[in-house]
């Protein structure tokens, strides 16, 4: 069997310092101009910021069961769930989507609120499965390239 390295992904630290950075001048300003929007938007920046470079729980893992996304619940979905991935393109953002071989057993799977989450995001990703990385340590093209590459390896039939 093929051995692939387990990937972890968290909050992007990067983010996280560049929304604190925006929050800064934003709380200034708002306090300065006596700006309630600015002070509004500041407090929201900074808490983003903070949330970002705080919260270093694992978001996305891929390993040989399969993956776990944290907001599609706690059970990973394994390769044999998985039919293949496709880009998907919104805005000039391109994330990546699983196209799951029965996607009701997924849906069961998920909480109300993660269902209701997955339902507004096909509303404009056209996927109920999107892997949003745009909050996350690496981007679209390398881990569509990853996921790929588990997804051949763990679905290839037993060579003898």
């Amino acid at each position: 069997m093929v051995e692939l390295p387990v990937l972890e992904l968290r909050n992007n630290r990067r983010l996280g310092w560049l929304t604190l950075g925006v929050s800064v001048p934003a709380l200034a300003l708002g306090l300065w101009a006596g700006s309630a929007p600015a002070l509004f938007a500041g407090a929201v920046a900074l808490f983003v910021g903070l949330w970002n470079l705080l919260d270093r729980r694992v978001k996305l893992r891929v390993d040989e069961v399969g993956i776990l996304y944290a907001r599609w619940g706690e059970t990973p979905v394994q390769w044999s769930e998985i039919a293949g991935f496709e880009t998907k393109k919104l805005r000039g953002v391109e994330q990546v989507a699983i196209v799951p071989r029965d996607p009701e057993l997924l849906l069961q799977r998920m909480t109300a609120p993660q269902r209701l989450a997955s339902r507004l995001a096909s509303l404009g990703w056209r996927s109920r499965f999107v892997l949003s990385t745009a909050g996350l340590e690496r981007g679209t093209a390398d881990l569509l390239a990853l996921l790929r590459a588990y997804h051949a390896a763990r679905t290839a039939p037993e060579r003898r």
